[in-house]
């Protein structure tokens, strides 16, 4: 397991994270006045803030950067496809490749939840 752990540590690492986030969202989420604080006090400044950080721009920056993750990772896959045809550890190149895939899958997640999840189990609108 360390030696997996060894191979890509910095993908490990934002695969744990992103799945701690994903799983304290879940948990949350029973709690209305505990989803209710963490939209109002926590998430709420943080959207401001990234607003007003993007507000000039005339396209949608989420858009943007998914596009950007879907081309980084086929720039991944190609990358190792290389690699493995190249010295001919395609068990080893294959698991990176799924771990990649795997990490930024949970990392747009783990951010969905935290930025906009949150807000699905707040006071409804009519409520407010």
């Amino acid at each position: 397991m360390k030696k997996l752990f060894s191979l890509c540590p910095v993908r490990h690492t934002i695969l744990l994270l992103s799945g701690a986030l994903i799983l304290a969202h879940l948990l949350m989420r029973q709690s209305a006045g505990l989803m209710q604080f963490v939209s109002r006090n926590l998430v709420g400044p943080v959207n401001r803030f990234m607003a007003s950080l993007t507000a000039f721009l005339p396209f949608s920056l989420a858009e943007l950067l998914i596009a950007a993750l879907v081309l980084g990772f086929a720039v991944c896959l190609i990358t190792a496809i290389y690699r493995a045809v190249k010295t001919g550890k395609f068990g080893r190149e294959a698991y990176k490749l799924l771990l990649t895939a795997l990490s930024m899958v949970a990392a747009v997640y783990a951010l969905f939840c935290l930025l906009w999840g949150c807000y699905f189990y707040d006071e409804s609108f009519a409520a407010k």
